[in-house]
């Protein structure tokens, strides 16, 4: 007779997200071996999703209200509070899950006595349809601070699982982010000497869209990249060497420069630069072509090459 996997609830913030959100929801009804809990925060009135969410049965399904938008950290936060199950993941509205993430997962993280679980990504284009895999497995807790922090490798909310009383412990999600707080928990929690196991069942996918309020095209958000490299170093910690976090922070900060540049924010980005040159100077990790020209010109003229690059071949940033 197999053992009972570990109970998980799933929190899913959703702010109008009436098109996406039972997706979300049927994918964790949809596990197998594993009859996880759904707490949904809507984040604001939201009338279309409250019907859509209204057929899933109340022992499984469970809606709470901000009564207005607070954000996405606040949602998962109040979520939080109202997961009493050993086990938790947060899944953005728009996302889901494949495979016996759920079941599977837990079991390994109870086996290992771990903290946080990371699966599988898949990056689903909205617009191609084509998936792409990511995975950070077989990294250790410095590999991992590293690599994430500095945008190499890293896995959204979709494919972390979490050990509730751990999560709660460490404070939750910081309110105070309005972007990259999914890796700032991450990596705090790696400072804060949460052990970790890779989920080798099922995964998260990841859907990038083109919606014109996604968090990587607005200006509003981008002091945050300026603020996680921040609070990460001001923790007092010996999980990770501070040589270490020092240089993950000098990348983060060429890479913050380098998307505020291209967002014509010159003022946040040469403040990038300053904090950038008080850890070390570096260079911003692109992608192909793009990863070429910034590692032959100093970053503001490999912005201008960029943008032109760009505007050449129609592909905003």
């Amino acid at each position: 007779m197999e053992t009972e996997a570990p109970r998980v609830t799933v929190v899913i913030p959703a702010y109008k997200a009436s098109g996406t959100v039972a997706r979300a929801v049927e994918s964790v009804l949809a596990q197998r071996g594993q009859k996880a809990g759904v707490v949904v925060v809507l984040d604001g009135p939201d009338q279309a999703a409250e019907q859509a969410l209204a057929a899933y049965p109340k022992a499984r399904v469970q809606v709470i209200h901000h009564e207005t938008n607070q954000g996405v950290c606040a949602a998962r936060n109040l979520g939080l509070a109202n997961v009493a199950e050993p086990y938790v993941m947060f899944l953005d509205a728009d996302d889901y899950i494949e495979g016996e993430f759920l079941s599977s997962g837990a079991v390994q993280m109870a086996e290992a006595g771990a903290d946080l679980g990371l699966a599988e990504m898949e990056v689903l284009n909205e617009a191609t349809n084509r998936r792409s895999r990511v995975s950070v497995a077989g990294l250790s807790a410095l590999e991992l601070y590293r690599s994430w922090l500095r945008s190499e490798r890293f896995v959204a909310p979709s494919s972390v699982l979490w050990r509730t009383e751990f999560m709660k412990g460490i404070g939750g999600w910081d309110e105070a982010l309005l972007r990259q707080e999914d890796g700032e928990i991450v990596l705090r929690a790696l400072l804060m000497g949460a052990t970790h196991c890779d989920l080798r069942s099922g995964h998260g996918v990841y859907v990038q869209h083109s919606r014109p309020e996604r968090l990587t095209v607005r200006k509003d958000n981008l002091r945050s990249l300026l603020d996680v490299p921040a609070k990460l170093l001001a923790l007092d910690s010996d999980a990770i060497p501070l040589e270490t976090r020092r240089s993950a922070a000098a990348v983060s900060y060429a890479n913050a420069a380098r998307t505020m540049f291209l967002r014509n924010c010159p003022e946040l980005a040469n403040e990038a630069l300053v904090r950038m040159k008080a850890l070390g100077t570096s260079r911003p990790r692109a992608r192909g072509l793009f990863n070429v020209i910034y590692a032959l010109l100093p970053l503001k003229a490999a912005v201008v090459v960029e943008r032109a690059i760009r505007a050449m071949l129609r592909r905003p940033y």
